[in-house]
């Protein structure tokens, strides 16, 4: 049987690069806070699933 691939494009999180339109309400190293936490779940998530 063949191994499960999953493959995750992402931005590295960095302030004033990543969730732009959330700048205004988060600030800039708010926002990339926010996108690193999505990312660090989304890795999580897909590393679960390849097992």
């Amino acid at each position: 049987m063949s191994a499960t691939r999953i493959v995750v494009l992402a931005k590295a999180p960095q302030p004033g690069r990543v969730k732009t339109r959330l700048i205004p309400a988060l600030g800039a190293e708010g926002a990339a806070a926010l996108a690193a936490c999505m990312l660090a779940r989304t890795l999580a998530v897909a590393a679960e699933a390849a097992e």
